[in-house]
């Protein structure tokens, strides 16, 4: 539906309000229409509106459960509101739809890293890798579970790869210089 493709083009020039009208212009014409009510979601989120963008989550997922980026969006405003068990919900609906989506294995991995549950996670990123290899925050998070299961090396080289993606990867500099410190302090034993 061409009101739909206005709105993600405004959507992705950060014209907010404008994609927020073209999307509304879609339900109106037609309100079955899942994909504008996920996409008006993504909108509202952006703009802060949290509590609209996940009723229209909700709104997306009444016409299509299976919607993948109904389900990994709110599965974020789940996250966020440390419902982790929803987003995990949401997070494994998204992947059973689009296998190859990496964001929400980067975030189900967050989850199970969060709860020591290194080796689900390490499969999250690894998966979320094997779809789009240059996924810094894969790379990075990846690192931080070996970090967890003392596998210093291995660490070393994912958070370097996250900074080969993104070099202004502030949190992923800083890491791998705590990963450096402590590499060097056990070669000094």
């Amino acid at each position: 539906m061409a009101c739909n493709n206005l709105g993600q083009v405004y959507e992705t020039q950060n014209r907010f309000e404008d994609a927020k009208q073209w999307f509304s212009k879609v339900i109106q014409i037609n309100l079955e229409y899942a994909s504008a009510h996920a996409n008006l979601g993504i909108t509202q989120n952006k703009m802060n509106m949290l509590e609209e963008a996940t009723q229209c989550y909700l709104k997306a997922l009444k016409l299509d459960s299976k919607h993948p980026l109904a389900n990994y969006n709110l599965g974020n405003i789940y996250m966020n509101k440390n419902m982790q068990e929803e987003a995990k919900q949401c997070y494994m609906i998204a992947l059973q739809t689009d296998p190859l989506f990496d964001l929400p294995n980067v975030n189900l991995g967050n989850i199970y890293l969060q709860n020591s549950m290194f080796e689900d996670a390490k499969k999250c990123y690894l998966q979320a890798l094997k779809s789009k290899p240059d996924n810094e925050f894969a790379h990075y998070n990846l690192g931080l579970a070996y970090v967890y299961k003392n596998i210093l090396e291995e660490s070393k080289q994912q958070v370097v790869q996250a900074l080969q993606i993104n070099p202004q990867f502030e949190q992923a500099q800083h890491t791998l210089k705590q990963i450096e410190q402590i590499i060097l302090n056990k070669k000094q034993k």
